[in-house]
This record gives structure tokens, C-alpha cells and sequence, in this order.
């Protein structure tokens, strides 16, 4: 009878019964079935393919589970029809829901005040205590009021040289554990639109391996380390992926989502990473929200997907993107969703496509969002835009002329008409920006060079180099943890995988693992350096803890080992001064 039921077919849908089908778990998941006496197969190809009901169960259920706390940690299954148990068996298991806490909550712990803290968890719905042991410990949330650094009374002499945003910030000036946020391009997987517009087989490596040296001393080809031009259709890859950037201090992926009205494109690597737990990175999106266009051919009005905003189509991006900020691992800051838009100034009413977008996730029992503009041509302050925070997206703002080199080398493309800028000379420029007054968070890349989309017009920084990178992103992250709260301690890296343009943390044949190294290094740096300040700031918020003697020894030797530095490198400067 099994055997028959595997290949019966309706005739109308022509559909097979799939191969893991269980009528015992198809009857028990629906039970309207069952009451009808319906054979479980039969109404499966009529009626149940149709209608998405489950027919299996993927996993056993825990014995520790409890379908109260279950339900209480999982707001969203309010209302649903089938039981607890069950809807983990089918779904709950295989995303990864919690069913259960674990943990102590800390003695001082205020529930109270944990929710006026924490508002998105009040409109959640969820026990302020259920989070904090569910969620909030893992995030990080705030449970009480901290005591201030410093008494109100003793003015903070840094002001002069650079602007702290929140100047009646409660907490741990020198608490220093910055994020590394790597932008994520998902263009190295087939899909019908590349085919069709740039031939069969076409991905990004397509361009990659095609570029050729414009000068002497050009470095094209980039060539991936061991020839590893993978295919993102496999998440095995991504998993990889999430392992090296963790490895390396990288705290989480930014993927470019494109969404045009509705239709996706280029979706699978950032889909099948919400399907799959093993790719194991938190992560955010920025809506790509520009037109497609014929660029890399020089054809700018050539349109190959068009955008079109109106409130109705914004609200239902955000919709779309529900599903991928619900996830565990979706990327918050300060306890809200991160959520990046490449060109603001494209929205027609942005503030109120904003507004818009925070009803939609709020309504969704998600909190809040922390909305950020990229810095594209003219957007600074993000206020206006009714967003949250703005993103340094270079190479944008660093096409200027004193970034040129001082001397240009010997051309090897008799048809070149792009742009040459010296990369050292852009980290200056870099480091002279003046800190604004509002929420900044800064950007880097190791490289630029966009050769291999642009053959004969590309912009290129030209010298990058692992060392120069390393500079950069130390400075920028010793800004950054100078004139923000440890929650706002970001940096975005521009980028992870953009191999088209140069731009890439990836292992390569040229530097192999070496930008990588300089995130690693550049990371140690500043925590190394925020050491003494934090030690210093324990001794005086606290008369006696355990670990004073510690921390007393620990820094007078960092004390003693910096005058022992100096001495020497005074001692260096003094022998060259004499033997010039």
C-alpha cells in the first residue's frame, strides 16, 4: 500500500508524493484530515500541496521542552493552530526557536526597569525576565543604570579634540569591544537576469578573471588564494565564509539585498543563510536600492531593472525584509535592527518611508530599528532622512585631487581614460576629517580598484597594501572608540568579497590571508591600548572587588612597560639626532 501511495499522482497537478512523506505525522499536524477519513496521501496531492500543510516531523521533540515558555519566547505563534509541540517538531526545531531558559537572573536584577530600558521587549510582549534570560544576556541589554566614569562635577578635557556624542553617557567610558562589519556582495551564483543580459554562465568572477593591467605595476588579475572561485550557490561556502571572517575579528556580514517592487534578485546567498544555522555570523542588510543599469559598459541610461518608490512599494520592503530581521542572528545595535539603504536621497519622502518602516517592525513585535544612510554623494547629517546613523562608504568622497599620485606610471593601455589615486594619500585624507556631530559610524577598504568591471575607465587606488590598511583601520577604530559609547563602536569594511572592484578581505595570490591579518592586528591594537583606561576605570568605580590586587599589579607593569618604551625610543631619536 506505501509503495503504491509513493507513486500515486492527481492527475490534474501531476504531482509526486515526495519521498519523506508521513500519513501518520500528515493526519496528527492536520486534524481536519484525520476527522474526515480522507486518505492522508490522496488529500496531500489534491488539496494539501496547495494549501503548504506540513507532512512531516524533522525533529525529535527535547525532553526538557515547555510549551509555555515556548510560546512565551515566541510571540509571533500567537494564535497559531497547532500545538506547541508540534509546531517545533515541524518548524521550531529546524529554525533554532528557544524553548526554554537557562541561567540564573542576576540579583540585582529590576524587571521593571530592564522594560523601561528595554521598550521593544514590552511590545513584544515577552516576560522582561524570559528575555533577559533568553535574549537580552547574549545582547548584552542593560538591566540597571550604570554609574557615571566620571562625577558630573569634573569637566572631560578630551572635548578639544574630538566631539563625544553623548555627553551624559551612563556606563563604561573604556568598555572597548568595537564591531567589524564587512559589506557582503552575493553576485557569485548563476541567475536567469545575468544570463540573459550578460551571456551564459555569467557571476562576478565573470569580470574578475577577464581584467587586464593598465600599467607597469598594475595588480590584475585578482586571483583568489588556491583558485577557490566559488559558487554561492553551495552553503557550504558560506559557512567557510562565516568560520575566516570570525577567525579574524570580522563581527558580521552586511549583505546587499536587491529588491525592485518585489522582485529579487541575486537572493539565494542570503536566503539559504536563513535557512541553514550552520552559517554561523550575525548579519544585516542595505537595500541596494538603485536602479540596474548597463554601467560596467559605460551605458548609464541603459536600465536593466528599474526602482520605483512610492509608500506603498517601501512598505512592502520592509515587509519583504521581516523574515530576514526576525532572525536570531540579525544584527542589532544598542538593542535595535540594523537596517542600511545605499542611496536615501532616492526616496521621495524618506523621512516618511522611515517612519513608515519602524511602524511595520514595531507592529511586527521586533522593537525598534537603528536605521542607516550610506554616505553617497551629498547625504551627511541623517537626521533630515529620519534615519538613525550615517555610514562612510569610501571610495565615495575620495575621487579628489589630492589623492592623485605624484607622478603617474607607465600606461600599458593605450585606451585608458580612468582615474589613478595614490592610496597612501587617501588614508591622510581620511584621517583629517573632522569628527561630525551626529552618529557616524566610519568606513574602510583594503583596496579599490574596479578594473575588472571598467576595463579602459576604472578608478583605481593604486599601492594598497596590507600595512597601509592596518593603519588606516586602527586609526578609525581608535576614533571611533574615543566619540562613541561601547554600543556604537562600528566600523564597516568595504569589503568582504567585492573582487570586481578590488575591494576584498578574501585570501588572495598577492597578499594571501594579510588584510585579514590587519583587521586581526588592528582589533588587538586598540584593545591593548583601551587596557590601562579600563583597568583604571574599574579601580574607581569600584572600592573592593576580588580581582583589585590583579589589576592594581597588572597596571603598574603596563605603566612601567610604556615609560620603559619611551625611554627607548627617546634613546633611538637621541643616536640619530647625533650621528646625522
Amino acid at each position: 500500500m506505501i509503495n503504491y501511495f509513493r507513486r500515486y499522482r492527481n492527475k490534474q497537478s501531476n504531482l509526486v508524493l515526495p519521498s519523506d512523506f508521513d500519513s501518520r505525522a500528515y493526519l496528527e499536524l492536520n486534524p481536519d484530515v484525520a476527522a474526515s477519513l480522507v486518505d492522508a496521501a490522496k488529500h496531500y496531492l489534491q488539496h494539501g500541496h496547495e494549501e503548504r500543510r506540513p507532512y512531516r516531523f524533522y525533529t525529535d521533540l527535547p525532553d526538557d521542552f515547555d510549551p509555555v515558555t515556548y510560546l512565551a519566547l515566541n510571540v509571533d505563534l500567537k494564535g497559531i493552530e497547532m500545538t506547541p509541540e508540534h509546531h517545533y517538531r515541524v518548524y521550531g526545531g529546524r529554525e533554532k526557536r528557544p524553548y526554554k531558559v537557562n541561567g540564573k537572573l542576576p540579583d540585582d536584577f529590576d524587571s521593571d526597569l530592564y522594560s523601561q530600558l528595554n521598550p521593544d521587549v514590552v511590545r513584544a510582549g515577552i516576560a522582561p525576565e524570559l528575555h533577559y534570560l533568553a535574549f537580552g544576556s547574549d545582547e548584552g541589554r542593560r538591566y540597571k543604570r550604570a554609574e557615571k566614569t566620571f562625577p558630573t562635577t569634573q569637566p572631560v578635557n578630551w572635548t578639544d579634540t574630538i566631539k563625544i556624542h553623548q555627553s551624559s553617557y551612563n556606563g563604561d567610558l573604556f568598555s572597548v569591544n568595537p564591531k567589524v562589519i564587512a559589506f557582503y556582495l552575493p553576485q557569485y551564483h548563476r541567475v536567469k537576469e545575468n544570463d540573459k543580459w550578460w551571456g551564459e554562465g555569467f557571476t562576478e568572477w565573470t569580470n574578475v578573471r577577464k581584467a587586464r593591467p593598465n600599467f607597469s605595476g598594475h595588480y590584475q588579475p585578482h586571483k583568489p588564494l588556491d583558485g577557490r572561485y566559488y559558487d554561492l550557490a553551495d552553503v557550504n561556502v558560506q559557512i567557510q565564509q562565516a568560520e575566516l571572517a570570525k577567525e579574524y575579528g570580522i563581527s558580521a556580514f552586511c549583505y546587499y539585498m536587491y529588491w525592485f517592487g518585489g522582485r529579487r534578485i541575486l537572493e539565494r546567498p542570503l536566503d539559504q543563510m536563513l535557512d541553514n544555522r550552520n552559517v554561523d555570523i550575525p548579519f544585516c542588510v542595505c537595500w541596494a536600492n538603485e536602479n540596474w543599469t548597463r554601467t560596467w559598459d559605460g551605458k548609464a541610461d541603459d536600465v536593466l531593472l528599474s526602482q520605483e518608490h512610492s509608500p506603498e512599494n517601501d512598505r512592502r520592503f520592509i515587509v519583504d525584509a521581516l523574515k530576514y530581521l526576525k532572525d536570531r542572528r540579525y544584527l542589532r545595535i544598542d538593542g535595535r535592527l540594523v537596517l542600511l539603504v545605499y542611496r536615501t536621497d532616492l526616496l521621495p519622502n524618506c523621512a516618511a518611508t522611515a517612519a513608515i518602516w519602524r511602524e511595520e517592525v514595531r507592529r511586527a513585535g521586533l522593537g525598534e530599528l537603528h536605521l542607516c544612510a550610506v554616505q553617497f554623494y551629498g547625504i551627511t547629517d541623517p537626521t533630515p532622512w529620519g534615519f538613525d546613523a550615517a555610514v562612510e562608504f569610501p571610495p565615495h568622497g575620495w575621487l579628489v585631487q589630492e589623492n592623485l599620485p605624484d607622478a603617474q606610471p607607465e600606461m600599458l593601455n593605450d585606451e585608458f581614460s580612468g582615474y589613478i589615486f595614490d592610496y597612501d594619500k587617501a588614508v591622510n585624507h581620511a584621517l583629517k576629517k573632522m569628527i561630525p556631530d551626529y552618529r557616524w559610524y566610519r568606513g574602510v577598504f583594503p583596496g579599490w580598484d574596479n578594473t575588472a568591471r571598467r576595463q579602459n575607465t576604472p578608478h583605481i587606488f593604486h599601492n594598497s597594501n596590507p600595512f597601509a590598511f592596518e593603519r588606516w583601520l586602527t586609526e578609525v577604530l581608535r576614533q571611533s572608540v574615543l566619540m562613541s559609547p561601547p554600543e556604537h563602536q562600528v566600523v564597516f569594511i568595504n569589503a568582504w568579497n567585492e573582487w570586481g572592484e578590488g575591494a576584498h578581505l578574501e585570501p588572495d595570490e598577492m597578499n594571501g590571508k594579510l588584510n585579514l591579518s590587519a583587521v586581526h592586528s588592528a582589533l588587538n591594537t586598540i584593545r591593548q591600548e583601551s587596557q590601562p583606561l579600563a583597568i583604571l576605570s574599574r579601580l574607581r568605580q569600584m572600592q573592593n572587588y576580588p580581582e583589585r590586587s590583579q589589576d592594581e599589579l597588572s597596571l603598574l607593569n603596563l605603566l612601567r612597560g610604556n615609560y620603559q618604551s619611551t625611554q627607548a625610543l627617546k634613546a633611538m631619536l637621541l643616536d640619530r639626532e647625533l650621528f646625522k
